[in-house]
């Protein structure tokens, strides 16, 4: 494997958390596909791409076998 000086940028979503379900809120943020993220509220809309989007139900290992892993090796 060859060594590079490339940065992954990833984002992880996480589901409401108690607090915020009781208040009655909700997510402004919509996975869209692996790579973009759509922000959808009154104040704001629009498309962000990263590396790689996870959504709220992704394991520790699969971040940690995306992101850092091959590094560790």
């Amino acid at each position: 494997m060859s060594q590079d000086n490339n940065i992954k940028v990833i984002a992880r979503f996480r589901p409401p958390n108690s607090l915020e379900k009781k208040s009655g809120g909700t997510s402004v943020v919509e996975i869209e596909d692996e790579t973009t993220v759509g922000i959808k509220c009154e104040e704001h809309t629009g498309s962000f791409t990263f590396d790689r989007v996870f959504g709220s139900d992704t394991s520790q290992s699969m971040i940690y076998n995306y992101a850092i892993r091959d590094t560790l090796e």
